[in-house]
């Protein structure tokens, strides 16, 4: 049953995109053949989450999500879904009120200038530049390949005579 609908809506899709003229490449045809879960029971709690989500009601919406992964624990799909459904929910199910939640865990860095910025970031340039260098003979030598496909380098040019 639920093999036939998702057959019909990619034929349905792929019909319109070719109405409308549209060039697919055979990786976004491979994300549009992609059909996330083979039970059927998955996927209509899974869809009735979308319908809780939409409707802001995020903490029914993570039970759906729920159901559905209990019925196939590889529907990536729901288990992405239950995860922001659980964090919406958990901070109060609004943009706004997850921001204000996070700046309590994590408080937000005081603003600076620009000037302070670039002095900062200079002076952590100039700390971490030499960290990874270790002092010692190179030992690296061209390869024959190398110089046979491309030859001896030529020199430098000189320096711009001072003024």
């Amino acid at each position: 049953m639920l093999q036939n609908i998702f057959r019909l809506e990619k034929a349905l899709v792929f019909n319109v995109i070719a109405g409308l003229g549209i060039e697919l490449t055979p990786e976004e045809r491979e994300k549009i053949q992609f059909i996330p879960t083979q039970n059927l029971q998955a996927f209509l709690a899974y869809s009735r989450g979308l319908e809780k989500e939409d409707a802001g009601d995020f903490k029914t919406a993570a039970g759906f999500y729920q159901q559905a992964i209990k019925r196939d624990p590889n529907f990536g799909a729901a288990i992405t879904k239950a995860e922001v459904a659980q964090g919406l929910s958990a901070t109060g199910g609004s943009k706004e009120s997850a921001v204000a939640v996070a700046q309590t865990i994590d408080p937000p860095i005081p603003p600076t200038s620009a000037s302070n910025l670039v002095t900062d970031r200079l002076q952590n340039l100039g700390v971490n530049t030499g960290s990874n260098f270790v002092p010692g003979q190179d030992t690296r030598k061209p390869t024959e390949e190398a110089n046979k496909a491309y030859g001896d380098l030529p020199k430098p040019p000189a320096p711009p005579p001072r003024q």
